[in-house]
């Protein structure tokens, strides 16, 4: 991951900026230690993404300019992390009116927390991104990526006597009795 995400923010993503408000609304009352981020189009939703870089992303699927498929395939590709039982960092639950078997199933592929059909309660939706946070914080954070340290070339020099000349017979002794063929 090239970033470490911000555990207490979410970004709220959905074209109705009516739902948006009241889901805003709604979490900040249950979680008012959370900084909530607002989107309405999946472009501005990756460059908010970038910008604060949240564990949690509420995302709707039917989004203008970018589909939520296409918006979790980049934010995935660029900072996803397995946490296990199939959910990925950052942990996204989808909110949409789509119905379709279809839709929830390739999300669920692709590492989502929760798949949400509208019309629901904002109780549902507090519980599930309060489920999300607590996630993050149980999640391992990633190690650092260590690159192996080269091997010095005394170390090389002082190699086993018994080792290499052994190898070097072996290929005499190869090439002698390919020769005579």
């Amino acid at each position: 991951m090239a970033s470490e995400l911000n555990k207490n923010v979410v970004l709220v993503v959905d074209d109705d900026k009516d739902f948006t408000e009241a889901a805003c609304l709604a979490l900040k009352a249950s979680l008012p230690d959370v900084t909530l981020i607002k989107s309405f189009d999946g472009n501005d939703a990756i460059e908010r993404f970038e910008e604060y870089l949240p564990a949690v992303i509420v995302l709707d699927l039917m989004l203008p300019k970018r589909s939520g498929f296409l918006v979790m395939e980049k934010v995935f590709k660029s900072h996803g992390q397995s946490i296990g039982r199939g959910t990925k960092l950052p942990i996204i639950i989808i909110v949409t009116a789509n119905q379709g078997a279809r839709h929830k199933m390739y999300a669920e592929s692709l590492g989502i927390l929760k798949y949400l059909n509208k019309p629901f309660r904002m109780e549902k939706l507090c519980q599930c991104v309060q489920e999300a946070l607590e996630l993050v914080e149980s999640s391992p954070r990633p190690a650092p990526k260590s690159t192996p340290k080269p091997t010095p070339k005394s170390t090389l020099a002082r190699a086993s006597p018994y080792s290499a000349p052994a190898r070097s017979s072996a290929r005499i002794g190869l090439s002698a009795r390919v020769g005579r063929m």
